[in-house]
């Protein structure tokens, strides 16, 4: 009964600061998407595809190249299947599952919305990655913010070692960072392209995992209610 109050004043403690992530991504990609739609990007976008194009190049551009593209839609979907097994197998988490399924899939379909929006040029189009369609918001950090951020999120949940816990956020972490990066430095997007996903992913992340603590935490106390009127 400790550890559980304990944690439920955690969880309210973070309430603030999750609120103010989110507001600030939000606004965070508003002021990018007033950008793109006035000036065209940030003054650093040509700036940094130039520079890169000069020094990113031969075997660098390559091995780059190779693990960008293991954000591309296959292998998204192979890591999403399997999670929803794992889940199942070890949590029975049906909400869990369905919250996940969402995630996947709500964030393609808003990158791939967005994009028709605001119809911006990708720097290039290099058939040799996945980079196909509009470039603005970028889909890889879109989809890597908001998928790999709600698997860690039930990584979390579920997990017991605080150790293990630390090594997953720091994976996890740093994947999301570097499948943003690598579209930068592969010229598949520029950087106001790859914060705007980054943004509002994270966005999109937020509003699902509250929509499924409240159904959870509304299913708790329904089965409680029912629980006391049997006694």
């Amino acid at each position: 009964m400790e550890i559980t109050r304990k944690i439920d004043t955690e969880k309210k403690r973070m309430i603030p600061k999750l609120l103010v992530a989110t507001c600030g991504n939000l606004i965070l990609f508003l002021l990018l998407a007033f950008t793109i739609h006035t000036y065209n990007g940030l003054w650093i976008d040509q700036p940094v595809v130039n520079f890169v194009q000069v020094h990113i190049t031969g075997t660098g551009y390559n091995l780059i190249a190779f693990f960008t593209n293991l954000g591309d839609k296959v292998v998204v979907i192979s890591v999403g299947v399997l999670s929803l097994f794992i889940l199942w197998w070890k949590t029975r988490d049906y909400m869990g599952m369905i919250t996940i399924a969402v995630v996947l899939a709500g964030s393609n379909e808003l990158f791939q919305s967005l994009k028709d929006v605001f119809l911006r040029e990708r720097p290039i189009l290099d058939p040799s990655i996945d980079a196909t369609g509009y470039s603005f918001p970028s889909g890889h950090s879109t989809v890597s913010m908001a998928f790999y951020g709600i698997l860690l999120y039930f990584i979390l949940k579920y997990m017991k070692s605080s150790l293990i816990k630390t090594g997953v956020i720091l994976f996890f972490s740093f994947y999301i960072l570097f499948m943003g990066v690598s579209r930068i430095l592969l010229r598949a997007h520029y950087v106001s392209d790859v914060l705007a996903g980054f943004a509002i992913g994270f966005v999109y992340l937020m509003i699902c995992i509250f929509v499924y603590e409240k159904v959870v935490e509304r299913k708790e106390l329904n089965r409680k209610n029912k629980s006391e009127l049997t006694v």
